[in-house]
């Protein structure tokens, strides 16, 4: 099974535990009545709890020059390590903690003592970006048709898939897409659409991986749909 097929179905049996617990609750809130936000951390939850590291809103890797910028960093949504605890090795924190070094007396005392203990390297961990939409929302309090489905449906993830495949460290990627439909139909034909979108863009899609779960519906979906649009590096220059 590959990484996005294992990670879409962990998703999605967080997500079903979640739908569970709001119904025993009668919430009048459902899952597509919550922002992008709150949706991020019952993601994370469903992750950590199928054994991953889950680490959030991490710099995204850059060269390891000395003077570069690390407060201007683009963040990633969701980045998994194959344990929890373990964190990722910052080329740039590491060379700014070099260039520190540099100028003091310590600066001829070979630096093997920096090391990041159970750290790993960028490449060996999967960086998740997150987007969700409706076709039906939430606005105001009332609930009705999506009137920006369509762009958002496309636009998120392949912005995300750009992200990801920009940055070369990245060997494994995944522009994630939480979508609220008002059925199964529905939210299959508009991921198949969105997937064919990126292609028609020249963006480096590979395979996608689709789960689906029931949920209440409240202001008109039924159906909530996990898609992962897995990053294909080996596209970039096809």
């Amino acid at each position: 099974m590959s990484d996005a097929a294992r990670i879409v179905e962990q998703i999605a049996e967080g997500l079903i535990s979640a739908e569970i617990a709001l119904a025993e609750e009668q919430a009048l809130r459902g899952l597509d009545m919550l922002d992008e936000a709150e949706i991020h951390v019952h993601v994370a939850d469903s992750l950590a709890a199928s054994g991953w590291g889950v680490l959030r809103e991490v710099p995204y890797p850059t060269p390891p020059h000395p003077r570069a910028a690390r407060s201007i960093r683009e963040r990633c949504d969701l980045v998994l390590t194959p344990r929890s605890g373990q964190q990722l090795i910052d080329a740039v924190e590491r060379a700014a903690w070099q260039e520190k070094r540099s100028a003091t007396l310590f600066a001829a005392i070979d630096d093997t003592a920096h090391h990041d203990d159970g750290a790993i390297d960028p490449s060996e961990a999967i960086w998740l970006e997150l987007k969700t939409t409706g076709e039906f929302v939430c606005r105001d309090g009332i609930g009705g048709p999506n009137q920006s489905y369509s762009s958002e449906l496309v636009r998120g993830p392949a912005a995300d898939l750009r992200k990801l495949a920009a940055d070369a460290t990245i060997e494994r990627g995944i522009a994630m897409l939480i979508l609220f439909a008002s059925d199964e139909a529905v939210a299959r034909h508009d991921i198949d659409r969105a997937g064919h979108s990126m292609l028609d863009r020249g963006l480096p899609l590979g395979a996608v991986e689709v789960a689906t779960l029931r949920i209440a519906d409240r202001i008109g979906n039924r159906c909530c749909c996990i898609a992962g649009f897995a990053c294909a590096r080996n596209l970039l220059n096809g």
